[in-house]
């Protein structure tokens, strides 16, 4: 192994704890397998690597698993590379492994097998662009870097979740959640963190989401009283909506909170009290509800009721709203002529939440 294969670590403990547990290790292993260089900063593994829990391995360039029979890769500490990583071997799940992408430039994560881990972190601000999966057992930490599938995705496997994510930080096409619970979906348009919460009861298999900006192309669709909630909507926001796919054999129950933000909603002015979740099923929007709403009209959210979705089906989620009832009805008005220039106006309302009235006088009798 060459000296630049482990060069001065940015984490010295780190390369310490390596020096000490690791590196002992696999010289150990050079009589039944060896640990290349493939090119120049690229660390090539054909045989079986084990990182140990508390140890960890800081790769300044590339790795590549090789795809010959027998190999594998075991990862119960910490596994840190500045270039790319490219998998095509079987990759066992690690109880207590972390995969950390902490280069200057754009990585990729490429291979022929997804990658399983307990952890991953990305801390790159040139990000991440996915031409295979990886599957999180543990928790996805976005310290810095969008994330981009394109050939592989992103999957949260059970009890899989992900922290910090922002507009800085997120992922910007589709993410996976296989099982149940309540989930946030890390989503966005690279730009933007525009996220989608699911709580999902019964599904035997996965849920995936992705977020566009603009309005559903060629779906226009009739406001019906289908949905969970019979009262028909009165319009939806046409700057942005939501893809959410059922990959069930069967079909998924649960509930689905919508945000909004100020950013791509044609919405401004609805009051958010009678603001729902829309969904297209069908050539149709149906109304499902507004469990929960807070915010204000700027910025807030909306939790839909228990939906159930078919089999095999892609939903399209928006936000919906109902008719904005005026907070009084009139009963009676009558205004009186008092004989020295002023008149007397009483009114019979029924009302809700009304601060005060102000009487108006057109000055030219038009009108």
């Amino acid at each position: 192994m060459k000296k630049q294969l482990l060069s001065k670590s940015p984490f010295p403990q780190l390369l310490s704890i390596q020096m000490k547990k690791i590196f002992t290790f696999l010289l150990g292993l050079l009589g039944v397998g060896s640990l290349q260089e493939a090119a120049a900063q690229t660390l090539q593994n054909n045989t079986q690597l084990h990182i140990q829990a508390g140890a960890g391995i800081y790769v300044q360039g590339s790795m590549m698993n090789s795809s010959a029979s027998l190999v594998n890769l075991q990862n119960n500490g910490t596994l840190s590379l500045t270039g790319n990583l490219t998998n095509n071997q079987s990759t066992a799940f690690a109880a207590t492994g972390k995969l950390a992408f902490i280069g200057t430039t754009a990585q990729v994560l490429n291979g022929s097998t997804a990658w399983v881990t307990k952890d991953i972190e990305i801390d790159n601000t040139a990000g991440l662009t996915l031409n295979s999966a990886f599957n999180v057992h543990g928790t996805l930490n976005f310290k810095s870097g969008v994330i981009t599938p394109a050939v592989g995705l992103p999957v949260f496997v059970d009890n899989g979740t992900h922290i910090n994510a922002k507009d800085a930080s997120h992922v910007n096409g589709t993410v996976v959640k296989i099982g149940t619970g309540a989930f946030s979906f890390p989503i966005g348009n690279g730009i933007k963190l525009q996220k989608l919460d699911v709580n999902i009861t019964v599904n035997d298999f996965f849920v995936r989401a992705s977020y566009s900006a603009g309005d559903v192309v060629g779906l226009g669709g009739a406001y019906t009283s289908a949905g969970s909630r019979p009262t028909p909507l009165a319009g939806r926001n046409t700057g942005e909506y939501w893809n959410l796919f059922n990959g069930s054999g069967s079909s998924y129950t649960g509930q689905v909170t919508v945000f909004w933000d100020g950013t791509n909603d044609t919405n401004n002015g609805v009051v958010p009290s009678v603001r729902r979740v829309a969904r297209r099923q069908g050539t149709d929007w149906l109304n499902e509800g507004g469990n929960n709403i807070m915010g204000t009209i700027t910025a807030g959210s909306v939790t839909s009721n228990s939906i159930t979705v078919p089999a095999s089906t892609n939903q399209i989620i928006t936000l919906g709203w109902e008719d904005q009832v005026l907070p009084l009805s009139w009963l009676n008005v009558n205004a009186t002529d008092t004989k020295d220039q002023k008149v007397q106006v009483q009114w019979q309302v029924s009302e809700s939440n009304v601060a005060t009235y102000i009487v108006e006088r057109n000055i030219n009798g038009a009108g």
